[in-house]
């Protein structure tokens, strides 16, 4: 029989009853947890055939999974079910329906079997999830009738239910309003106590027939979380301890007396406490009165516990469950049991006394009487205690049974202790007259709880009745009391049940935080205050415990677990394998946390009774409401930890639920009262979820245009192409601006003096208005640009409107682009919609597009911002289309213009596939196209929505193409993402990015995985340089690590170049913005924090500055998935804080557990930029300038003429500075650089490097000549004497006034000469910038100067032509005197550098490879400086308007021309004029050569600016003398394979300027060159030409056997039981431990890649960690294919094969790297031959 699986979620604690049967006195009943929804179970499951086949074989063990298909004329249904019998001859099979518990015969061919190897995910919903098996214990049934009868009074109906007890695999419950109902219709009669003798007596009947038809119950009722609220539980009792105890009820059987005994311990004393403890004016009056209510109800002026049992018109049929007996009451007033009094377990019970054979008893021995009761086990017929009575007599237990007929008189007669139960208002004062053990409960002493009794007899019993027991009691009971020492538990008790706490109503609770992974995932516990007192109780006696055994271990057993932090927990265990190896565990306190554990390495105590006296603690999956965070990795996760400490108490606000199900929370810390997303927006982290949701508002992102296709307007003016591609936006746009003109007549005029650089509306035929920027003004017109539209133009001051901010919260409508192809074929119109397929992006961010007219149906694929907010979403497979948030208001209007559409359009007979129609459904009107179609039929697809939807050809009408058919469509199309299928509706912000084949992802925020990568954290902890950027106040300031240098030069340049665009302002707090520095005018990235104008109302992310914004706009989505790069800290330095602002320090991270990151500051690292010391008020050098931009900013380096004097030099420097050089507080560590005054004894002071670290002998070594000696001082070393490579920023001291010096047309003439020279520099400063003066030969540099400049340079040097070329696309040769003309030219651009237009060139640049022919011949586009220099470039080509005549003296000067190959003006150099009006011109920025005829002035700036493309030859000094070699000529095409993959860039540094420059390449820190070198390598397993595997011959191979060895040798390894794909581990094949890569899991196996080997594919037990230093090193097998220069069929494969041997060694050249899905393509040479020559069929 297969295994039931339970539903995790109960539905109100309601069992609905399918089938039910009688069996002898009781009733078997079969029931499902499922919705009261009356819905077909198996709904899930209807497609049968698809996981399921004929039943050919027959299956009667429960291995094999089976399901009924029951059909109708017009409908199927699929019931799952067990054959339990096959009759062969009338092919019939007997089975029974697993969810309804019914048995019924079918046909063979209605029963199929359930196909194994399907979907684990969907056997889930074929295994039996929700029948139970159990019998109804609510009435003793006295008069069966047929099993239909009752199936008619039973099933079918939900019931409330309580679980009773479980005997022999069978539960027994009851069902609530049920025993009426069946005594009523004659079935039954009521329980009472007699009854339960042959109740117990047909027990062990019914369960052996119940076994012998295999109907054991193998899913039992669980008790319901919720349910334990509602009722009083039994007492738990151990079989060790002595009770006190009283008898109220007695039933004597011909083997058994039935008990009803009420308990007297000092549970009983808290209980009397509680109930006279609690105010009645504060009592809860019970909402409804019903049976098997639990309550409280005041009965003879006392507070008793009761339930219901019948309710009357004036009375009350209760049983005091206190008490053992049962009444009835008038009715009165019923109260609800408060939360604290179903602790305490109902104080009576019934339990089982075996009769003595030979004494005769009857009901007055033990009625109303004192005793001592010992539990001794459960009676499995009863489900009751087994107990045996005592009696002191004389100091002597005596057992009740085992007496005498005299002893039994005698107790008759000496125990007359008579009372009334019933007299509940007279307490008894004392029982026995004996001193009782007290407790203490909530700081009271509690008194024992007595009836009242005879006091005359009260002398007689105190007298007699003793605590003592005989030798062999004591050596089980002992007092529970305080003060003893703890018990040792000597039998098991198992504990199968625990209460658990459920979330009430309320929509605020305290709870504790104890788990934390992300602000979107972190775990709290409500506040319990007995949780920690009961968890420390168990912990102190946690040694009076049993450990268990492997033997006492059962499955939904509670057990207390330890682990080796010796930290415990209540667990439940929930599975465990055949062999008790290994466990699954249940941490109840710590929301159901599954934990998997070996038994031999973890402990488990035994769980007691008192151990439930708290209840499972409830714990909520929370998502920290209102915050956004574009990216979430390690460190982000590690910074925002201190704000989420664990084991702290917060206030928790829950606010809604998400669709995973997970509460959305405001959490606010309990004692500081601070809101946590507050206190995250002061670390500068994240922004407000409501700020980042307005996404309509984000500017357009062209990288993630590049592959879309989408409808636009397109723009023509002055040659440049613009798109709109937002149509409806821009239609939308312009209809507000007609009715806000139209609203607003204007007839005042507008102050001119205030209108530059504002914005506008502007007309240019008065009759269509723009949004317009003013860019100038002047006497005649206002220049206006109409961003929208991209049209730069004059308008009249009349022609200009105020605008509206509503107006602008739009971003600007339109992009520059240019076309693919040279001429654009069709006719460009206004407001006509065309198809654009954007193809790539320039490093100026121009969009290269194709343009197509639109015939088609509407795309799919809108363009898209980086960040999406989605409202709709459906996924379809491998496909979602979503729906973005500004799209629901353009589709209801759509389905409006529809709907007036309908019926004037009429059916189209002849519909086509693509057509596009459009069809009503449910009042809407939706746009469709026809994607397949049949007789009656057809399957449309909806391109607003992007469902499929079946519908009738006669309703769809044909849309044709008019306008509205022409609209784009309104859908987005991206790969399904996980938990898609859950969202439907769900507003979510989604991450939109493309992937490398140019298809769309999205991403919902709250699923923004967590990077595994913590590099930031991880070097601070290590120690790294950083700059304080600001300081708050004492020791509260932000630094910035100069990792993230990078990042803030994207950012800075991104920010920058937004300003060309229109972007929407942001006012909303919470929001992040670039904002405009007040001061400095420069844009940061920054947080709004005020929206009060006047302060310093934003707070930079990357700088830590609170200042004043002058703007603030929308960020694009680019940066904002940046982190912050400014960290806040609590810093400690030997130094004052204040004192190292923008400083570069040393810096190391102490802790990150506190509100701010703890770092240290070493201040003895400061600035790299070294001071000279302000001792020192002169200092005399030798110097050469490194980089002049002028006088008031130049680089110097000191040099010297000799080793000698070079140290001479500095050590004089040194003594006379001696005396006010600082002493180190500490010794400093062995290598620092230090003063040192050496024994020498001729008292000068040496620069030394420390050898020892002994104070009394200090050895150094003298850095002038070498020498070992002693010290006898050292003093701190100024850092301007530990490095001879630093550079000193310097001006010169003295003001320029000449007006030659300052002509920016001289600056290459007085640069040259400045870096030319060795200076004498003399510094009358003591910071920098140093104040300096230069004297060449004893001359100032600006009388030298004054001589140089008399000369003329400005003029043009004639040049010799040179003749015509070909552009790049073919061969570019140049003769000899050309190619030094070009050189020299483009040198003279490269080396020109100007102060004003901050040209300065970097030494490491990002370029892309545009055109190679050989690796020492190729182009390269410098990406570094287009993004420096385009902006300006571009800006200056359009106010170059001044024209030029084409002479000969022009020849090799810069022009502005107009390239009717790229359309577009751009920068040029004259290489040769043709004729009088046309000259061949370089491109200096597209690389490319071109006959031009229209020539302009450039500014200077276009003059001095560097050619954007250079020829170069790659530096490979490796590969020099090799070209003989005959693998040599596969370079090019190995160099032409990396550098021509799409989007890839390099790190060029020029190693020498030329014509081609020497350059050498770095992709990612990887020389080029050096993968240019091929491998020596051994074939391993060849299958075929195409495929086979090599191994590198390479010292790698040694390293990692040597690490190994040490690591396995020296290291306990970490078993891994969670790996992740992709990642490599350490594991052991045929006794060897290798690197292997995680593939996926294979049941209890995981299946892995040998990378180092074979690279076979192979399952293996167990996954160790792998240290980082073996994971790096590179892995040394790879596939390969071998490039044939035949067929196939012309090489012999088998020979090919023999050449894998490990003796022959070739040389392999990778001519194509692949990702590592398909194998990589190469050549192969073996013996200076190529091995195609040896497998080479003759």
């Amino acid at each position: 029989m297969e295994k039931s699986l339970v539903p995790h979620k109960f539905t109100n604690n309601d069992l609905y009853i399918t089938h039910a049967e009688f069996q002898g006195c009781f009733i078997k009943i079969w029931g499902n947890f499922y919705s009261q929804k009356r819905t077909n179970l198996e709904k899930n499951i209807q497609n049968y055939e698809n996981y399921s086949k004929d039943c050919n074989a027959l299956d009667l063990f429960g291995n094999k999974l089976y399901v009924y298909t029951w059909k109708n004329g017009y409908e199927s249904r699929v019931y799952r079910c067990r054959i339990i019998y096959s009759d062969l001859v009338a092919k019939t099979h007997t089975i029974i329906l697993i969810d309804y518990g019914r048995t019924m015969v079918a046909s063979y061919f209605d029963v199929r079997e359930i196909i194994q190897d399907v979907d684990p995910s969907f056997l889930i919903d074929l295994c039996q999830r929700s029948t139970v098996y159990t019998f109804l214990l609510s009435t003793y049934i006295s008069r069966l009738k047929s099993n239909n009868d009752l199936v008619n009074i039973l099933c079918n109906k939900y019931y409330k239910y309580r679980r009773d007890f479980e005997v022999g695999g069978i539960t027994f419950i009851s069902l609530f309003d049920v025993d009426k109902m069946l005594v009523d219709k004659g079935v039954a009669d009521n329980i009472n106590l007699a009854t339960m003798i042959t109740i117990a007596k047909s027990m062990e009947s019914t369960i052996e027939l119940n076994n012998k038809t295999d109907m054991i119950n193998s899913c039992p009722i669980n008790n319901n979380a919720s349910s334990f609220s509602s009722f009083l539980r039994s007492q738990r009792l151990d079989y060790v301890t002595l009770i006190n105890i009283s008898v109220t009820r007695v039933v004597i059987d011909n083997i058994s007396i039935l008990l009803t005994v009420r308990t007297l311990d000092n549970e009983s004393e808290a209980l009397t406490n509680m109930l006279n403890s609690i105010d009645r004016q504060n009592l809860k009056l019970a909402p409804v009165l019903e049976v098997y209510t639990p309550c409280l109800i005041v009965l003879r002026n006392k507070l008793v516990r009761a339930i219901i049992l019948e309710v009357k018109i004036d009375k009350l049929y209760i049983d005091l469950v206190d008490y053992g007996i049962k009444e009835l009451v008038p009715r009165t007033s019923v109260f609800e049991i408060p939360p604290n009094c179903y602790l305490i377990e109902m104080r009576s019970l019934n339990v089982i006394l075996d009769k003595p054979k030979d004494t005769i008893v009857d009901q007055n021995m033990f009625i109303q009487k004192y005793f001592q009761m010992l539990p001794l086990k459960m009676d499995p017929n009863f489900g009751l205690y087994k107990v045996k009575l005592f009696k002191t007599i004389d100091e002597d237990n005596i057992d009740v049974c085992k007496v005498s007929n005299d002893t039994c008189e005698s107790i008759c007669i000496k125990s007359q202790e008579m009372f009334s139960i019933t007299e509940i208002n007279d307490e008894i004062k004392s029982i026995e007259n004996k001193e009782t053990p007290t407790n203490c409960l909530n700081g009271m002493q509690i008194e024992k709880e007595i009836v009242s009794i005879n006091s005359e007899m009260k002398v007689s019993i105190d007298s007699k009745i003793k605590e003592i027991v005989d030798s062999k009691i004591k050596e089980t009971i002992d007092l529970e009391v305080v003060e003893k020492e703890p018990e040792v538990t000597k039998q098991i008790f198992r504990i199968m049940s625990l209460k658990k706490e459920t979330l009430n109503d309320s929509r605020e609770i305290i709870g504790s935080l104890i788990y934390y992974k992300s602000p979107f995932n972190f775990s709290v516990r409500q506040y319990n205050p007995n949780f920690e007192p009961l968890m420390n109780h168990i912990k102190s006696i946690l040694d009076s415990r049993c450990i268990l055994k492997t033997c006492e271990l059962v499955e939904n057993m509670y057990v207390i677990y330890q682990i080796q932090s010796n930290s415990i927990y209540r667990a439940k265990i929930i599975e465990m394998d055949s062999k008790i190896e290994k466990i699954k565990l249940q941490l109840i306190d710590e929301g159901d946390k599954i934990v998997n554990e070996y038994v031999d390495k973890i402990i488990l105590y035994n769980f007691v009774e008192s151990d439930c006296n708290v209840p499972g603690q409830l714990v909520i999956d929370c998502s920290l409401s209102d915050m956004w965070f574009p990216v979430i990795n390690i460190d982000i996760t590690l910074m925002l930890q201190p704000h989420f400490k664990i084991g702290q108490l917060y206030k928790v606000l829950l606010l809604k639920t998400n669709e995973s199900g997970t509460q959305v929370v405001q959490m606010i810390h309990k004692d500081t009262n601070v809101d946590v997303s507050n206190a995250i927006l002061q670390s500068g982290i994240g922004q407000r979820l409501n700020a980042a949701m307005k996404t309509d508002e984000n500017p357009y992102e062209e990288n993630l245009l590049i592959g879309q296709s989408f409808l636009s307007y397109v723009y023509n003016y002055h040659l440049k192409l613009r798109i709109q591609p937002e149509p409806n936006t821009v239609d939308e746009l312009e209809e507000e601006i007609v009715k806000h003109i139209n609203e607003n007549p204007y007839t005042e005029s507008m102050d001119i003096n205030y209108l530059e650089n504002t914005y506008c509306l502007a007309t240019v035929d008065n009759n269509q208005w723009y949004r317009a920027y003013i860019k100038s003004i002047n006497e005649e017109s206002i220049i206006v640009n109409m961003f929208d539209i991209g049209l730069l133009t004059d308008v009249l001051l009349n022609q200009i409107r105020p605008i509206t901010p509503n107006l602008m919260r739009r971003p600007q409508l339109c992009l520059n682009c240019h076309l693919e192809s040279k001429d654009l074929d069709i006719k460009i119109t206004e407001k006509i919609l065309y198809n654009i397929t954007v193809k790539s992006i320039d490093s100026n961010g121009v969009l290269c597009v194709n343009i197509k007219e639109h015939y088609s149906a509407p795309l799919s694929s809108p363009i898209v911002r980086g960040i999406e907010k989605i409202s709709f979403l459906h996924a379809d497979g491998d496909l979602t289309y979503l729906q973005r948030s500004q799209d629901i208001s353009k589709v209801e209007k759509i389905s409006e213009n529809l709907s007036k559409l309908s019926g004037k359009l009429g059916s189209n007979v002849s519909i086509a596939l693509g057509d596009l129609h459009m069809f009503e459904s449910h009042g809407k009107y939706y746009r469709c196209v026809v994607k397949s179609i049949n007789s009656k039929l057809a399957v449309v697809h909806c391109i607003d929505f992007g469902y499929e939807k079946q519908i009738e050809k006669k309703k769809l009408q044909c849309l044709g193409r008019i306008k509205i058919a022409l609209l784009p469509a309104l859908v987005i199309t991206v790969k399904t993402f996980p938990m898609a299928f859950n969202m439907s509706r769900t507003m979510f912000l989604a991450n939109m990015h493309v992937d490398h084949d140019g298809t769309l992802n999205a991403l919902p925020n709250k699923m923004t995985l967590v990077q595994s990568q913590n590099k930031l954290m991880k070097t601070l902890e290590n120690g790294c340089l950083v700059r304080v950027t600001c300081i708050n106040f004492n020791s509260d300031c932000w630094i910035v690590p100069h990792l993230l240098n990078d990042k803030l030069k994207i950012i800075s340049d991104i920010l920058v170049k937004m300003q060309s665009k229109m972007i929407p302002a942001v006012t909303e707090i919470g929001s992040l913005c670039a904002a405009l520095h007040s001061i400095t005018k420069k844009w940061h990235r920054a947080l709004i924090l005020d929206i009060d104008g006047n302060a310093k109302n934003v707070l930079s992310i990357d700088s830590g500055e609170h200042f004043k914004a002058l703007k603030t706009t929308k960020l694009v989505s680019e940066i904002q998935k940046i982190p912050n790069c400014a960290l806040r800290c609590q810093a400690v330095s030997n130094v004052d804080i204040n004192t190292l602002l923008n400083k570069d320090v040393e810096c190391k991270l102490i802790s990150y557990t506190q509100p701010l990151l703890e770092v240290k500051l070493f201040a003895n690292y400061i600035n790299k930029e070294s001071e000279i010391t302000s001792t020192v008020s002169t200092m005399e050098w030798c110097i050469t300038i490194e980089r002049f931009e002028s006088y008031n900013e130049f680089y110097v380096k000191k040099v010297y003429h000799g080793s000698d004097s070079n140290n001479e030099n500095v050590d004089m420097q040194l003594n006379y500075i001696a005396n006010n050089l600082e002493d180190f507080p500490q010794l400093p560590p062995v290598g620092t650089l230090v003063a040192a005054l050496s024994d020498k004894k001729n008292g000068l002071w040496y620069r030394a490097e420390v050898l020892t670290l002994i104070k009394t002998n200090l050895v150094v070594r003298i850095l002038s000549d070498g020498s070992v000696c002693k010290a006898i001082q050292i003093k701190v070393l100024p850092n301007i004497f530990c490095d001879e490579k630093l550079y000193f920023r310097c001006c010169l001291d003295q003001e320029i006034v000449d007006v030659n010096i300052n002509d920016p047309l001289n600056h290459d003439v007085i640069s040259e000469m400045m870096m030319k020279h060795k200076w004498i520099m003399t510094t009358t400063s003591i910071s920098e910038p140093y104040r300096v003066t230069l004297t060449y030969d004893g001359v100032h540099c600006l009388d030298m100067l004054d001589k140089i400049l008399t000369i003329d340079h400005h003029d043009i040097s004639d040049s010799s032509k040179i003749s015509e070329n070909d552009p790049i696309s073919t061969n570019i040769v140049l003769g000899d005197h050309a190619k030094s003309n070009s050189e020299n030219q483009l040198n003279n651009i490269l080396e020109k550098k100007n102060n004003e237009n901050n040209l300065i060139i970097p030494e490491v640049e990002t370029v892309v490879i545009k055109y190679i022919e050989t690796f020492q011949y190729f182009y390269a586009h410098s990406e570094s400086l287009a993004v420096l220099y385009m902006p300006r470039i571009t800006e200056d080509l359009d106010v170059s308007i001044v024209e030029l005549s084409l002479n000969d003296c022009m020849v090799g000067s810069i022009v502005v021309t107009y390239s009717i190959h790229f359309t577009c003006w751009c920068r040029a150099k004259i290489e040769i004029i043709t004729d009088g009006i046309s000259a061949k011109c370089y491109l200096l920025d597209f690389g490319e050569y071109e006959e031009c005829t229209e020539f302009y002035k450039p500014t200077e700036f276009l003059c001095m600016c560097p050619p954007l493309i250079r020829r170069c030859s790659l530096y490979a000094p490796k590969l020099v003398g090799k070209e003989n070699e005959i693998w040599f000529a596969n370079v090019n095409d190995m160099f032409k394979d990396i550098t021509s993959i799409d989007g890839i860039k390099f790190d060029m540094n020029i190693k020498t300027q030329g014509d081609p420059c020497v350059v050498s390449l770095q992709l990612e820190n990887s020389d080029v060159c050096e993968m240019l070198d091929p491998l020596y390598v051994h074939l391993t397993h060849v299958k075929s030409f195409t495929d086979f595997k090599i191994k590198a011959i390479s010292s790698d191979q040694e390293c990692i056997n040597q690490m190994l060895e040490s690591y396995i040798n020296e290291t306990n390894m970490v078993e891994v039981h969670n790996p992740r794909v992709g990642e490599l581990y350490l594991t052991n094949i045929k006794s060897k431990y290798v690197r292997v890569k995680f593939e996926s899991f294979s049941g209890s196996k995981y299946l892995i890649t040998d990378i180092d080997d074979t690279l076979d594919l192979i399952s293996v037990m167990n996954l160790y960690e792998l240290p980082d230093n073996i994971r790096n090193i590179p892995i040394l097998c790879m596939s390969c294919s071998l490039i044939l220069d035949d067929k196939k069929e012309k090489y012999s494969l088998s020979n090919f094969q023999k050449l894998a041997n490990p003796n022959v060694t070739f040389i392999m050249c990778i001519i194509t790297e692949n990702d590592g899905t398909t194998p990589n393509q190469v050549r192969l040479y073996l013996d200076n031959k190529d091995v195609l020559d040896f497998i080479r069929l003759q």
